[in-house]
């Protein structure tokens, strides 16, 4: 107990430089990662270790971190569970790169979310004009971050909610209904 006391002393400790922050969180005690993780002014190193933790929880308070490196986040974009991407998505100082890495994620909902991210850029955009799920390519038309050419590539889609999209219309008060239905649908997938 003793020496993980000094270690989270050491982690608090404002001389503790990168490699120090990055050796902590290669600890085997969760008590001394999770004390790197809670340090204000973390080295993107010690972000990249923690980014691989075991932890899910400590994955998942490391994902909503303002200062993310963008190698942390990259790194959790490719995380096998889902919490950790929702987490990641939640931050609002995500790098793009890693929206762009969201973008190849098996699951709709990630990839729709990643396109409609505040953080999303034109590549984002692009990739999800060109993705499989009607829902992401809508999203794309949407976000206002396409150009001519694929705003008039989608107006041609095969999917009518798609091309209404590209084309600047909303849904209606009448379509509304069926469109959140088939939406909720999709994103289920």
């Amino acid at each position: 107990v003793a020496g993980v006391e000094i270690k989270q002393a050491i982690a608090r400790h404002p001389a503790a430089d990168g490699l120090v922050q990055a050796a902590l969180a290669a600890d085997p005690s969760p008590v001394v990662r999770n004390s790197v993780l809670e340090q204000p002014a973390l080295s993107a190193p010690a972000m990249d270790q923690l980014a691989g933790d075991r932890d899910l929880r400590l994955r998942m308070k490391l994902a909503l971190r303002g200062d993310l490196s963008e190698g942390a986040a990259c790194k959790l974009a490719m995380d096998p569970t889902f919490e950790v991407k929702r987490a990641l998505l939640a931050n609002q100082s995500l790098a793009p790169k890693a929206l762009m890495v969201l973008m190849e994620d098996e699951r709709v909902d990630v990839r729709y979310a990643a396109v409609t991210h505040p953080r999303a850029t034109a590549k984002v955009a692009e990739r999800g004009a060109e993705d499989e799920s009607w829902a992401v390519r809508e999203a794309a038309a949407q976000c206002g971050r396409l150009g001519r050419k694929m705003l008039a590539r989608l107006a041609k889609d095969a999917n009518g909610w798609v091309r209404r999209a590209a084309r600047g219309a909303r849904g209606g008060d009448l379509l509304a209904p069926l469109r959140r239905a088939q939406l909720a649908n999709e994103l289920s997938r």
